[in-house]
């Protein structure tokens, strides 16, 4: 529970900021799990 509470220990480099922002730029940020192609989309991305 701690280590949970302490998120404030930890900094990221200009580089890793700039990963994050690219993440998720082709959606409104919400999927329907459920969707069959979907999964299809994530399985053949991610394995």
């Amino acid at each position: 529970m701690a280590e949970n509470i302490d998120i404030f220990d930890f900094s990221l480099s200009d580089e890793e900021m700039a990963q994050i922002a690219k993440m998720n730029q082709h959606d409104a940020g919400t999927r329907n799990f459920g969707d069959p192609q979907f999964v299809k989309y994530l399985i053949e991305t991610y394995g």
